[in-house]
């Protein structure tokens, strides 16, 4: 699964990133071992292909494919003892209230139009073509990669999806996007300093496109500064008149 700590990797592929599921995730690499849930994810794929897994509420939801990643794994522990370690303990209260606050939050989707449903309206639509698409990113890095001639730093941002206009086909989870940024040596000359202080992010502008080999979003900045450096040069505002 490349260089990355194998459970956020495993977390990229399923597409959930929320404690809940950091949590089983880790006990399941924990107590039955990373080829084992390799084996549970091209499973679930398997299934998606086949048409996916509804879940068990009556009302014909599909699964995401993290959901039915996890009910496969489920349905393969049939130890009763080992599924109270993974699940029940990965499983928290906390987690558990916020997929009741999510079910329930006012910008889901209205009842027929689902995310899910999204792969026929994209192919009625005629495409067109875009002629400029620029991505704004703000963050902290992890380690500079520094080359000749530029540095590559890495992040990894899951989209709050809670205030999005009415009526949208909101997905039930929302998925991790992992982006590579490549910042010319001058520009990150001018932000190095400035980012090591923890209580500083990184503000990048640029070009971006999907680097299929590596499954991230590349970004080549034209712009990058720091939240503080940008607030160091706004000009201070001129005292006021003197009362009289």
């Amino acid at each position: 699964m490349g260089e990355e700590d194998p459970v956020t990797q495993t977390m990229i592929v399923l597409g959930e990133m929320l404690p809940g599921p950091r949590a089983q995730i880790r006990s399941l690499i924990a107590h039955c071992g990373l080829a084992q849930v390799q084996e549970w994810i091209a499973r679930a794929r398997e299934i998606e292909a086949d048409g996916g897994m509804l879940m068990k509420d009556g009302q014909g939801t599909r699964r995401t494919f993290g959901g039915v990643f996890f009910a496969v794994a489920k349905e393969a522990i049939t130890d009763p003892k080992r599924r109270r370690e993974i699940f029940v303990s990965g499983d928290t209260e906390r987690y558990r209230r916020k997929k009741r606050n999510a079910r329930a939050s006012p910008t889901s989707s209205p009842p027929g139009e689902r995310w899910e449903d999204r792969g026929a309206w994209i192919k009625s639509g005629e495409r067109g073509e875009a002629t400029t698409v620029k991505v704004t990113i703000v963050g902290r890095p992890g380690n500079p990669v520094e080359r000749q001639g530029f540095t590559l730093v890495r992040m990894i941002q899951t989209p709050t999806l809670d205030n999005l206009p009415k009526g949208l086909p909101i997905p039930a989870q929302s998925p991790a996007t992992p982006s590579v940024l490549y910042i010319g040596g001058k520009q990150w000359r001018k932000v190095a300093e400035a980012i090591r202080n923890p209580e500083d992010v990184l503000i990048c502008e640029g070009v971006q496109f999907w680097d299929a080999q590596y499954q991230v979003l590349t970004v080549f900045c034209t712009t990058c500064t720091t939240k503080l450096l940008q607030k160091a040069q706004r000009p201070t505002p001129p005292p006021p008149p003197p009362s009289s």
